[in-house]
Parts: C-alpha cells; sequence; structure tokens
C-alpha cells in the first residue's frame, strides 16, 4: 500500500515556478561560474529516489576536551532538544586529550595530552567521557582518529618511526569502546572512524602525504586499517580529510592507494571543501559542489571502480570560510543557514546523480567550536553564541547562557523533510544548476511534503525571486500548510540583537534583555500555520518573494484532528541567576507542530516552538509555575505538564 501511494504521489507532484524577473531577463551566469556548474548534471525532472535529512546534520568541535565543560553541555542540550535536526557530532583530539586547547585563529596541536605519556600507560576515560556526552544525548560521534600521544610520537603531529605502539592505541581504543557500557559494538557501528585531520596541512601533519609509493599518511592509514581488521571491528573508517583545493592531487593518490591495497578498509572518502580558502573572496558554492563531484569522477575513473560502490562522499568542513576563530560576519546573518542549504540541496543532487554508482554525499560544517566565543555574536564558527558575560567557574570554562545563531533554524528545517522526492513537472530551467542562485528540492513521505527553495547568490548579487508556485496530486484533503522561512527578519537572533553593528564595532552583550532575541532565535513561519484547509483537485498554489539568502520551506501535512501529540513528560526547571532553564523530552511525532510555554496564563515562548527548551529570561525572585504542552500541525493539543521553580 505505501509503495503503492509513493510511485502515485511521486509521479503526480508538480512544482510549477515562473520567475517574473521585474521586467528582466535572468541574470546570466559569469564565466568562471560556468565552468563550474557545468561538471555538475541534474535532470531536468529533478532529482530522483531516496532523501536521509541525516547526511546533512553534522556539526564539528574540534577539542574533545570541551564536550565535558558545562557550557557545551548546554549546547549540546539545544542540539538534543531537537531530535532530527541534528545527528552527528565531529570531534577530534580524542587520542591526545585531557590538556583543553586555547580558541585561536589556527588551532594549536601542541600538547600530547594525557591518554598516554612517555613510558606510562593507556588512560581513554577522558575521551570516553567526552564521548558519552554525545551519546546519551542521542547523537552519533563522528571521530578523528588523532593526534599522537606522548608514548607514541615525540609531537602530536610528527609520524612516529614505526607504528607499533599506534597499533595498541587504535585497538586500545576501539576494545575500550565495547567493553564501555555507555558504547558497546550495535553503538559504534553506527560511529564515523576518520583516519586523521588535513594530512596535507602543515599544522595537522608533519609528515609526507606525496606518492603512492612513499607516503606517510599511507602508512598511518594502513597502519590503522590493519589494527582494525586484525581485531574483526565492525565500524565505518575513512578518510584522507584532505583540503578541497587538493581533491585533483591528494584524493587522486588516496584512491590510487586504496586500489593498490585491497585489504584497506575504506568506506568513506573525506574532504574539506571551504567557501573561500584566502580570507578575501566571497564563499564560491559551485566550487565547494565541485570538489565533490570532483571525488565521485576519481573513484569512478579507476580501472576497478568497483572499489568504491555505495562509498559515502563526506564534506565534513563544508564552511563559508577557513581559520574558524577569524571573525567573519556571514557566520552571524541569514547567509549561513542559506549557504548550507544550498549545500544540502546540491549534494542531495549528487547523491541521486551517482545512485548507479551507490554514492552518498554528506556535508556538515564545523560550527560547533563555542570555546572560540568570547562576545555575543562575535562572528565565531559557532551556531550558539554568549547571551551574556561569564565568568569561568569550577566545570565551565565556556558560556552558559546561550543564543541560537541563525543558522541553527537550518537544522530545525531538515525534520521537515519527506524521504523520497517529487518530481519537477515545469520550471527546472530556474533552479541550480541551470540557474546559479536559486536552489530547490521537493521532498515527500507517507505523513508529510516538505519543499526546500533557498537564494544563495554566487559572487555580491542581491537579486531577488519572485515565485508563482504549485503542487498537484496530493492525495490528502483537507491539509494543513506552514511556510518556514530564515531571512533578515524571521528566524534571526542577530538583526534582533541589533545587527549588523557599524564597522568596526561588534554588538554588546544582551543579558537581561535578551528576551526578544530569544523569541526572534527559534525558526519561524511567515504566517500562522493553515490547518484544515481545503485544496482544489489536489492542489496547492502559493506566490513567494524571496530575496537574496532566503531559505524557506513549506511543510504540507494531512489535517488529522483525531491525531494527538504525546503530552510531555521529563519537564523541569533550573534557576540560573536570573535565568530559568527549562527541558523535556522531545516528541517526536510527524505531526508534531509547536510547543506551548505558559507561565501563569501567558504564552511567553514563540508559536512555533519546535524545540523542548526554553529559557526565561528577567526572572525575578518567588516561585513560579510554568506549563508546557505540544500541539499538532491540526492544532489538537496535547495533556499539559507543569513544574515550579
Amino acid at each position: 500500500m505505501l509503495t503503492r501511494f509513493f510511485a502515485w504521489l511521486l509521479h503526480l507532484i508538480k512544482c510549477l515556478l515562473d520567475w517574473f524577473g521585474h521586467g528582466k531577463e535572468p541574470r546570466p551566469r559569469n564565466a568562471t561560474l560556468a565552468v563550474t556548474v557545468e561538471d555538475l548534471t541534474v535532470p531536468l525532472s529533478g532529482p530522483k529516489g531516496p532523501v536521509n535529512g541525516a547526511e546533512f546534520s553534522l556539526v564539528g568541535e574540534f577539542d574533545v576536551d570541551y564536550l565535558t565543560d558545562a557550557g557545551f553541555k548546554r549546547l549540546l542540550d539545544n542540539l538534543a532538544a531537537s531530535p532530527g535536526a541534528f545527528k552527528t557530532v565531529r570531534v577530534m583530539k580524542v587520542l591526545n586529550s585531557g590538556t583543553p586547547e586555547p580558541g585561536t585563529s589556527q588551532p594549536p596541536t601542541s600538547s600530547s595530552g594525557t591518554v598516554w605519556p612517555k613510558g606510562g600507560s593507556i588512560d581513554l576515560s577522558t575521551t570516553f567521557d567526552a564521548l558519552a556526552e554525545l551519546t546519551t544525548r542521542g547523537l552519533i560521534p563522528f571521530v578523528v582518529l588523532g593526534f599522537f600521544p606522548a608514548n607514541v610520537s615525540v609531537s602530536p603531529i610528527a609520524p612516529p618511526a614505526d607504528y607499533t605502539n599506534w597499533t595498541t592505541l587504535i585497538q586500545a581504543f576501539f576494545d575500550g569502546l565495547l567493553a564501555d557500557p555507555r558504547f558497546g559494538a550495535a553503538a559504534i557501528s553506527q560511529w564515523w572512524f576518520e583516519v586523521w585531520n588535513e594530512p596535507d596541512n602543515g599544522s595537522f601533519w608533519q609528515g609526507t602525504i606525496g606518492s603512492t609509493s612513499s607516503s606517510d599518511y599511507f602508512s598511518l592509514y594502513k597502519a590503522t586499517s590493519d589494527a582494525v581488521t586484525a581485531k574483526g571491528y565492525n565500524i565505518r573508517l575513512g578518510g584522507p580529510a584532505i583540503e578541497g583545493r587538493n581533491i585533483d592531487l591528494y584524493m587522486q593518490r588516496f584512491t590510487d592507494f586504496l586500489v593498490n591495497n585491497p585489504t584497506v578498509k575504506c568506506n568513506f572518502l573525506s574532504f574539506h571543501g571551504k567557501g573561500d580558502w584566502n580570507l578575501i573572496a566571497p564563499p564560491d558554492l559551485p566550487a565547494v559542489v565541485n570538489q565533490a563531484d570532483q571525488t565521485a569522477q576519481i573513484a569512478m575513473a579507476h580501472a576497478n571502480p568497483g572499489r568504491f560502490t555505495g562509498i559515502t562522499i563526506v564534506n565534513d568542513e563544508a564552511d563559508m570560510r577557513v581559520r574558524f576563530g577569524v571573525p567573519f560576519r556571514p557566520r552571524m546573518t541569514e547567509q549561513f543557514p542559506a549557504w548550507v542549504t544550498a549545500l544540502m540541496i546540491t549534494h542531495d543532487a549528487l547523491s541521486s546523480q551517482y545512485s548507479p554508482q551507490g554514492f552518498r554525499f554528506m556535508t556538515g560544517s564545523d560550527n560547533a567550536n563555542l570555546q572560540l566565543v568570547s562576545n555575543a555574536f562575535d562572528e565565531k564558527r559557532s551556531i550558539m553564541t554568549a547571551a551574556s558575560a561569564w565568568t569561568p567557574v569550577a566545570g565551565s570554562q565556556l558560556a552558559t547562557d546561550l543564543l541560537k545563531l541563525p543558522v541553527y533554524g537550518f537544522y530545525e528545517l531538515l525534520r521537515l523533510l519527506g524521504d523520497h522526492h517529487g518530481t519537477f513537472i515545469s520550471g527546472a530551467q530556474n533552479y541550480y544548476p541551470n540557474n546559479s542562485d536559486l536552489f530547490h528540492a521537493i521532498t515527500v513521505a507517507a505523513t508529510n511534503i516538505g519543499s526546500v527553495f533557498c537564494v544563495y547568490p554566487n559572487g555580491n548579487s542581491n537579486n531577488a525571486w519572485d515565485l508563482n508556485y504549485s503542487i498537484v496530486g496530493i492525495s490528502w484533503n483537507p491539509v494543513n500548510v506552514a511556510r518556514f522561512q530564515i531571512d533578515h527578519v524571521r528566524s534571526n537572533s542577530y538583526t534582533k540583537a541589533g545587527g549588523p553593528p557599524a564597522s568596526g564595532t561588534s554588538l554588546p552583550f544582551p543579558a537581561g534583555n535578551a528576551g526578544p532575541i530569544r523569541l526572534a532565535q527559534e525558526i519561524g513561519v511567515t504566517a500562522a500555520i493553515q490547518s484544515n484547509l481545503t485544496l482544489t483537485n489536489g492542489t496547492f498554489h502559493d506566490t513567494i518573494r524571496l530575496d537574496a539568502y532566503s531559505t524557506a520551506v513549506y511543510w504540507i501535512t494531512p489535517f488529522a484532528p483525531n491525531s494527538v501529540p504525546a503530552t510531555p513528560t521529563q519537564f523541569t526547571g533550573v534557576r540560573e541567576g536570573n535565568n530559568v532553564i527549562l527541558r523535556w523530552k522531545p516528541n517526536v511525532e510527524p505531526f508534531f507542530y509547536s510547543y506551548e510555554v505558559r507561565l501563569n496564563e501567558e504564552t511567553i515562548t514563540p508559536i512555533p516552538l519546535r524545540a523542548a527548551i526554553w529559557v526565561d529570561t528577567k526572572v525575578t525572585t518567588g516561585a513560579r509555575t510554568y506549563n508546557v504542552r505540544a500541539v499538532s500541525a491540526s492544532g489538537v493539543f496535547s495533556g499539559t505538564a507543569s513544574v515550579t521553580v
């Protein structure tokens, strides 16, 4: 029954797009853009096959030591409050943990940590406690196997004379994960394990990554693979995590190495495709997409391309700009969510394009580095920023009073996607790659339709798009329709806080005036959800204007007045200074729309509130009783949970 439903819906969904263009023709692509875009071919009818939102839910934190900090735990609590938005967290320094690195413009790798001191014994407890902070919140670790502790090498980034102790350490690491009741074989089979980080970057690797016959990195990779296969660990192992600008050279050499060593284990190919490597140019999104496409082409070009059948190609640092500690204003604005949305749409299209080879494409940003944040909205690479000044105390060197940045909303949008593609019937000539500004994907499931748009200009263009949009062949009637949007006003804490500031200045901590910013930080809608909307001939139609760097999702669900959301449970409240932090167990129903938190008879949260966490700001003394309930897209309320703080 479900198969027939999908077949019928996938063939009947129609996306009609006309560009009004304000009386002018579409802007032609410039020559530079045409070179990179034309390498990517997407069928006019659009991508087909499965959609996997989890492939775009990856965030990164450089230093595993910070995961146990109280401030970082608060960030992780926020991730866990939106199940399906965030899935995977990439972490480094797991094998030389114990000494947190300071936040700088270039991550230092000078400390050998405490995992295995020279002449001492192996102690992975710091790393395992940190990884447990992820797994206890339902998050999957993406583990970078590095760097060297003192009993393996004289330097954390210098290859050792031989890999005997490295083999011992790798096997101790995996044996420990298997034996630890917090993890185990079933859990780690779903994790990702990456051999090193940027071996083509002297800041992380002081060995060679030269020809296949002489490469310190390939020796490291083979030693790691041999250590894993000798013990039969059921894990995903991959690499080489090179800089994307070196794809044509080092990805070719790495895949040559794999083909020449068929027993070496490799489940994914990884690289770091960034929009700007020189801190000068605007982020170049087509170039990043082209690097993923190049990787696929390199794999296919081998005499034995079957070596790579079913492999995942991962850009796990798909950031707008290099140097994660150097301020870059677009990280604070609607440009960042548009960037990652465009990457999602293009890489999802690549997965469709390369489906005969079984390739899947995955992207993530190194954007969970809370340790870099020193001031509110300070343009560092973090998905949350500080709401108030703080004094480091025992157990916390990081801010615990946090605000979500606009990019946070992108991950919330992942929860709205379907699991298969719909079909473009007309208008596809206006989408990327035929046009470089407008990105679109139509996704469907048995429970919802999620139709995604974003405008990401290449260069400094500010073109806006006026869309005349229809979806036909919708079998549900009546339906509920919500249009979520991230732009300069909606879902934008930075604008609400007064950004952008004057040149050369930064925004002040909002401190006790953070209440309005918290309301603006949540993913929002352009208007109240339309529930119980009757469709004519199974057709939904709307007109929409999208400015540059705007992102929008139409979320359509069947009207279901008898489907009642679960009453929130585990509702707790904790006072911290003038704030009360409220948390509860998230709802996971496909028809869930929003939470409503009330103090006395007043609703104090925005509609929608999609995350199962809220901070009540400027709290006065005395007991306060809070109520929370969930509401479905059809307007049906759950029961109410209460807590007195």
